[in-house]
C-alpha cells in the first residue's frame, strides 16, 4: 500500500465518521443513521483494502456506540448497548471483507482480460490497444518508436514430436527470456501461437538494434538446450512517420519478419519507415 497516496483517504474517512456521529448525536436516538456509517467503511476499504476497512469498521462502531450512549434512554441492562455495538461491528467487518473480495475479483478479471494465460504477457487485444495509444502519442508529439514482430522457427516440430506440454513450456521460457532482456519501458505481447510483438516506445533504429540483438543472443542461448533446431525470425520497423492504423504498423513489421524467413531464418531485419515509404 502506498501510504502517501492513501493518506487523504484515511483523513476523509475519519472526518466522515466524526460528521456522521455528530449528526447522529444532534438528531437523537429516534432517527436512525446506521446506513451512513457504512460510507467511510466502503470508501476506505475500496481505496486501501481490507485492513483499512476493518480499522474503520471498529472506528464507526465506536462512534455509533458513543452517540447511542449519549442520546438513548437507559437500557434495561448495562451490557445491551455494547452487545448492539458488537453486532454492528460484525456487520461492518462483513461488508469490508466482502467488498475487498469483490474488488480483488474485479481486478483479477481485468488482469485476465489483458493477459495471455500461458505466458503472462499482454494478449493480442491489449497489445493492440497499447499500440494504438502509443502511436497516437507519437504522432501528436512527433516522436518515433520501433516495433518488432517475431516468429519461432520450427516450433511445430516441438509440438508434433514432444507434445503440447513441451511446446507450452518452451513458450513460457521464451516469454521469460524476453521479459528479462527488454527494457522496463518496452511492451511485449503474444499475438497468437508462437508469434510475439515487442513495442519499443521512443526508440530509434540504433537503440532498437541494441535491445533486439541482445535479445537474439539470449534466445539462441535458450534454444541450445532444445533437442530440435529452434531459431527465430524477427522484423523490426522503426517509425518516423506513423501509419494511420495499428494493423498497418503491425503488418509492416510482419512483412519484414517474413523476409527473414525467406532468406534462411534465424536473423533480425531492421528497416525505417518515413515519408519516403
Amino acid at each position: 500500500m502506498d501510504w502517501k497516496k492513501s493518506f487523504p483517504v484515511w483523513i476523509a474517512g475519519f472526518l466522515l465518521i466524526l460528521l456522521i456521529a455528530l449528526v447522529d448525536y444532534i438528531t437523537g436516538y429516534q432517527v436512525s443513521f446506521s446506513i451512513f456509517y457504512l460510507i467511510p467503511i466502503i470508501l476506505v476499504t475500496w481505496k486501501t483494502g481490507k485492513p483499512g476497512g476493518i480499522i474503520y469498521s471498529v472506528l464507526s462502531s465506536f462512534a455509533w456506540l458513543e452517540a447511542d450512549l449519549q442520546t438513548s434512554p437507559p437500557y434495561t441492562h448495562i451490557l445491551i448497548p455494547y452487545w448492539n455495538a458488537s453486532m454492528r461491528l460484525g456487520i461492518f467487518i462483513l461488508v469490508a471483507v466482502l467488498l475487498s473480495a469483490l474488488k480483488k475479483s474485479l481486478e483479477k478479471e481485468r488482469l485476465n482480460s489483458r493477459t495471455d494465460h500461458l505466458t503472462q504477457l499482454s494478449n493480442s487485444k491489449f497489445f493492440m490497444e497499447t499500440l494504438k495509444i502509443e502511436s497516437q502519442r507519437a504522432k501528436r508529439y512527433g516522436h518515433r518508436f520501433s516495433l518488432a514482430y517475431m516468429d519461432i522457427d520450427n516450433f511445430k516440430n516441438v509440438n508434433d514430436t514432444l507434445g503440447h506440454h513441451a511446446g507450452d513450456q518452451l513458450l513460457q521460457n521464451i516469454a521469460a527470456t524476453i521479459r528479462e532482456t527488454i527494457r522496463q519501458t518496452d511492451i511485449v505481447g503474444r499475438m497468437g501461437g508462437d508469434e510475439f510483438c515487442i513495442l519499443l516506445p521512443e526508440t530509434d533504429q540504433n537503440k532498437a538494434r541494441d535491445v533486439l540483438q541482445r535479445l537474439g543472443e539470449k534466445l539462441n542461448e535458450l534454444f541450445l538446450t532444445e533437442p530440435y533446431k529452434i531459431t527465430f525470425s524477427m522484423g523490426c520497423m522503426t517509425y518516423q512517420k506513423i501509419p494511420d492504423s495499428s494493423d498497418e504498423i503491425i503488418q509492416k513489421a510482419d512483412n519484414l519478419m517474413y523476409q527473414v524467413k525467406k532468406k534462411g531464418k534465424n536473423n533480425i531485419h531492421f528497416s525505417l519507415y518515413d515519408e519516403t515509404e
